[in-house]
């Protein structure tokens, strides 16, 4: 029984903290800046999962190898990236993987 309440006692610091944190920093959405909204709906829509073969380096649509062209002869300081979704924010037009 002691570990439910421990257990519920850290849920509840861990909730009040990110509520907390929520009204000094309030959530805007990184596409538009609606807050409130950690991103918002019209914005999420947007969002395009990358499907198929990717640079293995910058995460760019390749045909035959896992490597594109630009990418081939550039050292990298990592073995390999993978990005899930690309999101172009409105606001700056700069294309972000994650």
């Amino acid at each position: 029984m002691d570990e439910i309440r421990a257990q519920k006692l850290i849920n509840d610091v861990h909730n009040g903290f990110w509520q907390v944190m929520d009204w000094v920093f309030p959530p805007a959405c990184p596409g538009c800046g609606i807050e409130g909204e950690l991103i918002c709906e019209e914005c999420e829509s947007k969002i395009v999962r990358l499907v198929g073969r990717q640079c293995k380096y910058c995460g760019l649509s390749v045909t035959g190898s896992d490597i594109c062209g630009r990418c081939r002869n550039e050292n990298h300081s990592y073995k390999a990236y993978r990005g899930v979704m690309d999101i172009t924010l409105a606001y700056s037009g700069k294309l972000f993987y994650v």
